[in-house]
């Protein structure tokens, strides 16, 4: 644009529906042009596959929760894609090693057997990340909320275990899908290049820190990291053809057995069966997903809902879940982390050993291991015991007509002319509404 293209300048905002068809079409021209190879560093034809099906998928879900036209178009659009990504691609879910999940986030060098496209790093470009280095810096946490989505490693649900909402750690943990340990520093955890145990310190914020893209110690340094970066992978595009179809009411055993259960192999946890999807709902899912659609595929929705958020955890797609399902009333949740019975000393490496003491009193001269204060170290939410509640001040609130959208910035429809509408519930200081 030009100072003095004062048509296009002063347009008014493009019809949704039109903006989103054409960057489908661009990635049909980008497959339509694309090669065949599975470069890791080049966009392929499968790369635009796979962000087709993310496009398609995320418009879909935007509008079929708001009641907007044309969501079935997208949504099939995404299962076409993602059809044709898992029928002609040539990926699949990489297996290596006796923790793959694990290995597939803190590899060196990344494959191509499940990565599509890949963010290269390397020590002798000197092209380094800090993710290891943010993760404990940042005292970055899951939430027990984000722990209560893994299933037991039998299939069945953690929320069906007698007095779930109060077990202490070890226990909390024990028994569960393998990616539970192998995302999350659980007891026993092992650093890469390691040969000694390291415990649960606290030191994320709700205790639940991740290890997920965490290597070699040598590499927990500022800008030390040099493990390749995956940005598409086979599962996410798996996950994106259930989702689809499930939201469509197409979706079969034989699509389950296609996508996510192909992924749920990968660590040997139990197939998810639609039937019993269907019939047996875990309520916690309900709770956690309040406005998911009620139909006779409630069920394995929220089922595929789980597999995604444990499967994608730190890859960047939890916050654009939230919204184009239209659960962000769900972000003004408290952040509940380790749950303490009671003050005293906690075996949190699984040794048989106490290696950590929480008291509210101040820390005892006679005392070597890890201390944490409560009501200062901690807080619990019963005081003396509870969860960790970690930012007990932070109030989070959350407009349901304004939140799912950022404003236009004043500049821009400074620029139209006041041709830009602003989006609902927000205001700004040009004076043309």
């Amino acid at each position: 644009l030009k100072y003095n293209d004062t048509e296009l300048l002063r347009k008014k905002r493009d019809d949704r529906g039109y903006v989103i068809d054409r960057v489908l079409e661009d990635l049909d021209e980008a497959y339509r042009l694309g090669t065949k190879s599975r470069d890791l560093v080049k966009v392929t034809k499968w790369t635009a596959l796979a962000l087709k099906s993310r496009v398609a998928l995320y418009e879909g879900t935007w509008r079929k929760y708001r009641g907007l036209p044309d969501a079935d178009k997208y949504l099939r659009a995404a299962a076409d894609a993602a059809e044709e990504f898992i029928s002609n691609s040539g990926y699949s879910i990489q297996k290596t090693g006796s923790e793959p999940y694990r290995n597939l986030f803190n590899a060196i060098d990344a494959t191509n057997t499940e990565v599509v496209l890949a963010r290269k790093y390397g020590n002798k470009a000197n092209v380094m990340h800090s993710i290891p280095f943010n993760i404990k810096n940042d005292r970055q946490g899951f939430t027990r909320r984000f722990m209560n989505h893994y299933l037991m490693a039998d299939g069945s649900f953690y929320s069906s275990v007698a007095d779930y909402d109060r077990k202490m750690f070890a226990d909390e943990v024990a028994g569960r899908d393998p990616r539970l340990s192998q995302t999350v520093l659980c007891p026993g955890y092992i650093q890469v290049g390691a040969t000694k145990v390291t415990a649960n310190d606290l030191t994320a914020i709700t205790g639940y820190q991740p290890i997920k893209y965490v290597g070699n110690a040598n590499y927990d340094g500022s800008k030390k990291a040099f493990t390749d970066l995956p940005l598409f992978r086979a599962a996410e595009v798996y996950l994106n053809f259930a989702e689809a179809k499930a939201e469509l009411g197409t979706l079969t055993q034989d699509d389950l057995d296609r996508s996510v259960n192909k992924i749920r192999d990968r660590v040997g946890m139990p197939h998810m069966s639609m039937v019993d999807a269907n019939s047996n709902i875990d309520p916690l899912m309900v709770d956690y997903y309040p406005n998911v659609t009620q139909s006779g595929n409630t069920g394995v929705i929220l089922e595929i809902r789980r597999e995604r958020t444990i499967e994608l955890c730190l890859e960047g797609f939890r916050q654009w879940d939230i919204l184009r399902w239209k659960e962000g009333a769900q972000l003004t949740r408290p952040f509940y982390g380790v749950y303490f019975p009671a003050e005293g000393e906690y075996d949190m490496d699984g040794d048989g050993k106490a290696d950590l003491l929480v008291s509210s009193a101040a820390k005892p001269a006679s005392w070597k291991g890890n201390y944490k204060q409560i009501g200062k170290d901690i807080t619990l939410t019963g005081g003396s015991e509870g969860m960790i509640h970690a930012l007990p001040n932070l109030a989070i609130e959350w407009n349901e007509e304004r939140d799912y959208l950022w404003p236009i910035p004043a500049s821009e429809r400074v620029l139209s002319g006041g041709a830009l509408s602003q989006n609902p519930g927000w205001t700004d200081t040009t004076n043309f509404d």
